[in-house]
């Protein structure tokens, strides 16, 4: 039985992003190859586990399964509060980025041990403590 993304499970994904400007010849995010801006990054988490409730990705994400993959174009100044309590890749975004290509690919999907998850929701605690981001 394939798994879905749900409360308390580990999410593994790939994440590309392509950062678009006005001299971008291609604002498609399906072709997201030809603006790559790096290589793929990994993120893993527990879904469901946030203290404001789901971030906005993790609404786009419910019931994925392996293998779903998503694209979504934002403004720059989204981009990481699309992320929101989750830790995810940092990237680097130049100034003259009017918009922004993310590519997410369902990897891996396990139930998340015990262990996992509080120390996931200690990890949550720690950020919010270091920085006003979250």
């Amino acid at each position: 039985m394939n798994q879905k993304v749900d409360h308390l499970k580990c999410v593994t994904l790939t994440c590309r992003v392509a950062f678009l400007n006005n001299n971008s010849n291609n604002h498609d995010c399906e072709n997201i190859s030809k603006n790559c801006y790096d290589s793929p990054s990994k993120m893993e988490f527990i879904y469901g586990i946030g203290p404001e409730g789901l971030a906005p990705i993790e609404f786009k994400l419910a019931k994925a399964t392996v293998g779903d993959s998503f694209h979504w174009n934002l403004v720059p100044e989204k981009l990481y509060s699309f992320f929101g309590h989750l830790p995810h890749p940092h990237w680097v975004i130049p100034s003259d980025v009017k918009e922004i290509c993310l590519e997410i690919s369902v990897d891996r999907i396990r139930p998340a041990s015990p262990r996992e998850i509080v120390s996931a929701l200690a990890e949550i605690v720690n950020r919010r403590e270091r920085c006003s981001c979250c």
